[in-house]
């Protein structure tokens, strides 16, 4: 039987990804690698098919892939969305980077032209498809040369492999450095995967700037931790436990949660529904990426849409806290506070 939204679930946006046509949700859904035991296989087809029929367009795959298509490939794809790929193609967004560290090894450079061709025939190989929506070069690495980089990502866009390309998890100079070269072979920067979070936002430091002044779209990728599935609860009912106050950084100072939380609280959310709908709102992010382990932890995340507008007194709040968080002694790494600009 097939699910039914919820009364109060909102629609989905919509967004273009940085100054390209190309528009995704404005909920990701992260995907990992297959989960092995079957409550957990069970409860991820469900999450996926929830997601498909809630308007969520955008996947983004952590892929655990051999590093050459000719060891073998791996369904790396719940049922349902491999299906979809299959019957409706030009409906999905797919987004991937490069397998980090075993099978693929080091030694050979990161970001080279070796890496980066063998991982996406990896990819398209194991997903069975004829081109990538975007992939992403993940982690700059110093010891490569931008230049090769940029030349091996033009080089998938201008063979078909790839629609679009883009970065995670690359701060701003390289990041800039490497639009200038993919704009000299014709070919855009369009997406940026970065961590982000209300206080610990590693999306600062320029971060945002660069991408509105090089047209990068930003993609959030929330920080997300997991407790035990519980597969048997309703897909409407209260949020699975990796859902409910699980999606926050654990390290934040106790005053600091506590404050965030009344927060949230006032404005009907809770801590990770937050921290979406700051994301959101954030000049040049697109979209935001989730884990959900279920599909009660989805529509946990999906009611955040329903309150994306911040009042003048809650950017204050919200200022406050990071500026305090900043000027912590034991965190003077940090960048300083996000722009509290509404998108």
């Amino acid at each position: 039987m097939a699910l039914q939204p919820p009364a109060t679930s909102p629609d989905m946006l919509y967004r273009p990804l940085g100054a390209s046509g190309l528009k995704i949700s404005a909920i990701t859904l992260r995907l990992g690698p297959e989960p092995e035991d079957r409550n957990s296989a069970t409860a991820r087809y469900d999450t996926v098919r929830h997601a498909l029929q809630h308007g969520i367009t955008h996947y983004t795959l952590a892929p655990n892939l051999p590093s050459s298509p000719s060891r073998g490939t791996t369904q790396i794809l719940p049922s349902p969305l491999q299906y979809r790929l299959r019957r409706h193609r030009d409906q999905i967004v797919l987004s991937a980077h490069p397998p980090y560290g075993f099978p693929w090894p080091e030694c050979l450079g990161l970001n080279s032209r070796k890496h980066l061709t063998t991982a996406l025939d990896g990819l398209l190989a194991s997903l069975e498809t004829d081109y990538m929506d975007l992939f992403c070069a993940y982690r700059y690495d110093p010891r490569t040369p931008l230049n090769e980089t940029a030349a091996a990502l033009a080089d998938a866009v201008h063979h078909g492999k790839a629609l679009h390309v883009g970065v995670a998890a690359w701060a701003p100079a390289p990041t800039r450095t490497l639009a200038a070269l993919l704009n000299s072979h014709g070919v855009p920067l369009t997406a940026h995967q970065s961590a982000f979070s209300l206080t610990r936002p590693q999306a600062s430091d320029g971060l945002l700037e660069t991408l509105h002044s090089t047209g990068t779209g930003c993609i959030a990728h929330l920080p997300h931790r997991s407790r035990p599935l519980q597969p048997h609860r309703s897909p409407y009912g209260p949020p699975a436990p990796c859902s409910a106050e699980t999606d926050h950084p654990a390290d934040l100072p106790a005053p600091t949660q506590h404050a965030l939380r009344q927060l949230a609280t006032a404005r009907g959310q809770t801590l990770p529904q937050l921290a979406v709908s700051w994301a959101l709102q954030q000049p040049t992010v697109s979209s935001t990426a989730v884990t959900a382990c279920h599909p009660s932890c989805l529509n946990h995340h999906l009611y955040a849409l329903n309150h994306l507008t911040f009042t003048p007194d809650e950017h204050i709040a919200i200022s406050t806290l990071q500026a305090d968080r900043h000027q912590s002694p034991a965190d003077t790494h940090h960048p300083p506070p996000l722009s509290t600009q509404p998108r």
